[in-house]
């Protein structure tokens, strides 16, 4: 089910909008159109005012993220990125809400799910198990990739840009990693859990 919370106003509206499966990710793409990604390896096109359905698309595998890139110095269409459970990040060509199907291109990005995406300008951050890969957003070419952690079985669950780079998360493990965008580096670590900086990892 979908509610919309207003955090100005801190008021909870329930909507229509119920699904019998997980909602897994969810975007804004204008004022018009919001996207919802859903275990059951569909997204869902909304209308934000009047709630309705406008389109629905099956993908090869669960949504699990999901970031709107608008190329400004070309056609100004819009471009949907989807990370799947299956290690691919499935593009969106001119998002619209009146086309009802759309010829999807596959990006593979590695063997674990492609679990967060995050645009930083014109890059495209996916993380996939330990590994981030980074894309240009406009001309799909890989750009470069890094390793937060030694552990292969290690999972991020979110990349958080801020002014001092981009904060990441990893599953089961109370520490935020502070990465610097430009060196792709680890420069701050800070335990939740303590509320102490652990050394840097050599």
């Amino acid at each position: 089910k979908i509610c919309i919370v207003d955090c100005k106003e801190r008021t909870m509206t329930d909507t229509n909008i119920t699904f019998d499966t997980r909602v897994m990710s969810m975007v804004c793409v204008n004022d018009e159109m919001v996207l919802i990604g859903t275990l059951s390896w569909f997204v869902f096109a909304y209308n934000q005012d009047t709630k309705e359905m406008l389109w629905q698309q099956r993908l090869h595998d669960a949504v699990l993220s999901m970031e709107v890139y608008q190329d400004d110095d070309g056609d100004k269409s819009q471009r949907l990125f989807a990370g799947l459970a299956d290690g691919t990040v499935a593009i969106f060509e001119a998002l619209s809400p009146s086309c009802t199907s759309y010829d999807l291109f596959y990006l593979p990005i590695g063997q674990s799910p492609v679990t967060c995406l995050r645009l930083l300008g014109n890059k495209l951050w996916c993380a996939c198990g330990n590994n981030v890969s980074i894309i240009h957003a406009s001309t799909l070419d890989p750009k470069d990739r890094f390793t937060v952690s030694a552990n292969p079985y290690d999972t991020i669950l979110s990349l958080v840009p801020g002014l001092p780079g981009v904060w990441i998360s990893v599953r089961g493990s109370s520490v935020l990693e502070l990465w610097d965008k430009e060196t792709l580096s680890c420069r701050m670590l800070y335990d939740t859990r303590t509320g102490r900086f652990p050394n840097l990892r050599k």
